[in-house]
Parts: C-alpha cells; structure tokens; sequence
C-alpha cells in the first residue's frame, strides 16, 4: 500500500502589511507570505494617494523580515476546520508617534518581527513626501506550504504601479482671501484672492481654475481687486491643474470660500416740501449698512458744495435742481433728490406746525394725563420791511377756547413765538388750528404795505382709556 504523505507547515504564515482597502497581489518570502493590500495612510492624509517609492519601501522591508521571530506570545494551534489562522493583528493597537523621519519613535503596543538587527516593529512609520504613513502587521499561520503563494510568471512590480494613479501624493489646495473678513460692501470693497498649493508639480504648468457663483475668473494663481456687484452670500472655488500638452490633468479642489457682500442705501429728506425763491432748503442723509463712522458730502446742484449729514441750502433761482450726497464708508453709496424751486411769494405767508397730530383730551384741572400740543409758526415777507415793526401771530384752537396772540418784536431775526395748548374736550373729528399773521407798523409810523397771512393745521385729542385689573376679569 502507498504511504501516503502528510502535509505540513512549520511555522508556516502570511504576513500583511496595511496601507490601503483592497488587495493588490499576493508574496510568498520563503515560510512567510506578505500581502500587501491596497494603501490606507494615517488620519492626517486619509484622502491622499502615496507615491511608488512608499510601495519600494515597504518591498524591500518586506523581503529582509525573518518572520519564524515574531513575539506573538502562544503558539496559535490550527482546529481542524481551519484553513488559516491569524497569530497577529496590529490594526488596532494604539500608538504614539513622535518625533520625524529616522528620529521618529513610536510607543505603545507594538508587535516585534525577526530579532536582533534585523529586527523591526509594528506598528510602523514610513516618512514620504515630509509625510508619516503607519504601516501595520498581519499573520497569518496555514496548512500547506503553498498557501497564497504567487505565480512565478506575474510581474509584481508592474501590478504595484498600476495601481498608483496618480504616481504621487494628492496635492493640498487652499484659497487665501485678502481681507481675511471675507465680507465688504457693493461694488466698493475690492477682493484679492490666492492659491497656495502643496505637493504641486511644476508650478509653471499649473491650471488655475477660479469660480465665483458658477462664474469663472482669470486663471492665474492671484486673483487681485474683485468687486463684487451684486449683494448676498457669494460661493468661491478653486481648482488646480497640471498642463501636460493639450490635457490636464486634476491635481486638487480648494475648500470653497463664503464671502458676503453688503448693499449700502441712502436716502434723503427736505423741508420745507414746497420751497420758493430765497428759502432755505434743508437736507438730511439717512444710510443703513455704512460702517461706523460715514461721512457725508453734499452738492447742491450747482456746484456748491457742504458737508454733514445734515446741511442747507439758499435757492435763489425758479426751476429744478438736483442735490447730490455721497456717503464714504460701506459701498460708497450716493443719493440724489430732485428740488423744485418755486417762484417767490408776491406776499407774506405763515405757517404753522404741531408737534404731534394727535393726543389725549384732558380734564381742565388736570392736566397731568393731557397731551401738550405745541405749535410752531413762522412767516416770510415780514423780514427787512421798513415799515414792519413787529408781527402779531394769533392762534384759533379751534375748540372754542379764546384765541392766543403773541407779538415777535423783532421780525428781522428767523426766531419766532411756540404756542401749546390742551384740549379739554375729545372730539372724534381733527380740530381745525388757524394762524393769522399780521404785520404792526413801525412806532408812530405809517401802516405796512404788506398785508396779513394765514396758515392752518389739525390735530386729535381722544379720550384716554383706563383699564384696571377687574375689568380684565
């Protein structure tokens, strides 16, 4: 009868390095067989391609290590189900790496191959590229001598480079944004932006490719003066790549930037509504989102020129005129407001204005919760009049109380009489105030020639209502 021959495996194992996910091929060393798996590097460069000298490393390492020294504690008895069994697994174990390059020293719990010299740790580093790429050990003890051993025909190498695309490491984009904010105003802040890139190639073949909002820009590595013309939050993204001849190829995307850009308003008020010739026209800027300190500058539409944010103007001519503020600060934005001058009054005229259009009624002998309706009045064809001495200004109330008459002796200045009044009686209709104006002649002197002038206005006095706590109930 034939003897039949029984195989075994003296310390028989497979050794794997792990710097990737998926296999590439399989070595067999002698009693040890290495399979290198696909290329994972550390947490720092998780999203990177290594180059082929990190695979010529780790080959060459690969084929010095005397793996029938492993400290792997107990012998690891095969069952007799087992294909396989792993003596050790130094994927989790936890490390510490410090230091860089050959001075590099890794602590922890680390997993011993071959001895002496020789010998060699895991978990490992590789330095590539300035770069640390840990390196760990699996083995694996089989049955038979040929256990994932290799065809002697498959070029190794070959199959190890084809892997690599690209052949070296991932470049690391990034976009610098000047000023570093990353906000500025309407057509007014002006952007600078720069690519920087490490692990590029040559950087006279690289493809800068700058987009805002879906919009491309120049492509060059700096981007200098952007305005932006639109307001809102804008998106801007970078990708670099290398020119080899009539293609390109990727090299790395930049994390995209927000920059918010702010819309600067202004506008203007004007009193009087109406002016005529020779009035004074005054003028007040109001801007939202103009930094903390606008300043203001005005045009009056002829060329004269105040500042403030509040100014006047003297129109002495009938037409159109068009004043013009600008506001540095923000946008630099500007207002214009069209001013209608009217001819001058052939006569004297008053006005009168109340401090508020509306308030409460109150008791005569109270007046604690009553509105104080003030009024003010004012006049024009009195001024520089030979004759005037003074003006009369009265008030009608309008609610039946006596009129109030106060007398301005010097009607050459632009102060005049303030007139307040309480109302006693709720009304649910406005009460009409009338202004008479009337100039009185000089001492002894003859009548002016100018005539009186009336002005009106309304106001609202209402009941006040009181609730208490049980009309709440």
């Amino acid at each position: 009868m034939r003897k039949r021959r029984r195989y075994t495996q003296r310390g028989t194992s497979a050794a794997e390095l792990l710097v990737a996910s998926s296999v590439i091929i399989s070595l067999s060393f002698g009693v040890a067989t290495f399979l290198p798996a696909g290329f994972k590097s550390n947490q720092n460069n998780r999203e990177r391609m290594v180059s082929s000298n990190l695979f010529h490393q780790i080959m060459e390492e690969v084929e010095k290590l005397d793996f029938e020294h492993i400290n792997t504690g107990t012998e690891v008895a095969l069952g007799s189900n087992d294909a396989t069994k792993t003596i050790v697994d130094t994927t989790d174990n936890n490390v510490t790496l410090t230091g860089e390059g050959s001075n590099a020293v890794v602590s922890g719990s680390v997993v011993t191959v071959g001895k002496g010299d020789n010998a060699r740790s895991y978990p490992h580093y590789f330095y590539v590229n300035n770069t640390a790429y840990r390196v760990d050990i699996k083995v694996v003890k089989g049955r038979y001598d040929d256990l994932m051993a290799v065809n002697p025909s498959i070029d190794v190498w070959t199959r190890i480079e084809k892997f690599l695309s690209p052949a070296a490491m991932a470049a690391s984009v990034a976009i610098q944004v000047n000023p570093g904010a990353k906000t500025g105003y309407l057509n007014t802040t002006p952007f600078d932006f720069t690519a920087s890139c490490t692990g590029c190639p040559n950087a006279n073949k690289l493809k800068y490719s700058w987009n805002v909002d879906g919009k491309p820009l120049l492509d060059q590595e700096t981007i200098t003066g952007h305005l932006f013309n639109s307001p809102g939050a804008h998106t801007l993204s970078l990708d670099v790549s290398e020119v080899k001849g009539k293609n390109s190829t990727l090299v790395g995307k930049a994390t995209p930037e927000t920059i918010v850009i702010k819309a600067s308003a202004v506008t203007i008020q004007q009193t009087p509504a109406s002016p005529k010739v020779g009035d004074t026209v005054n003028f007040t800027a109001n801007c939202t989102e103009c930094g903390s300190s606008p300043t203001f500058e005005w045009d009056k539409g002829d060329g004269t020129k105040k500042s403030g944010q509040s100014v006047s103007f003297v129109y002495n001519e009938e037409g159109t005129n068009n004043v013009l503020v600008k506001v540095s600060g923000g946008a630099n934005p500007y207002a214009e407001k069209s001013v209608t001058i009217g001819p001058a009054a052939t006569g004297p005229e008053s006005t009168i204005q109340a401090n508020t259009a509306s308030g409460i009624a109150g008791n005569p002998d109270d007046h604690s919760d009553a509105t104080e309706f003030k009024f003010a009045v004012s006049s024009t064809g009195y001024k520089n009049k030979i004759l005037v001495g003074s003006v009369s200004y009265t008030v009608d109330y309008g609610d039946g109380s006596a009129p109030e008459t106060k007398i301005d002796n010097n009607p050459n200045d632009d102060q005049f009489p303030v007139f307040s009044h309480y109302y006693f009686g709720a009304n649910v209709k406005p009460y009409a105030v009338k202004l008479t104006t009337v100039p009185l002649a000089v001492p002894n002197g003859t009548p002016p020639i100018v005539g009186s002038s009336t002005a009106a206005t309304q106001v609202l006095a209402t009941d006040q209502i009181h609730l208490s706590a049980d009309a709440l109930e």
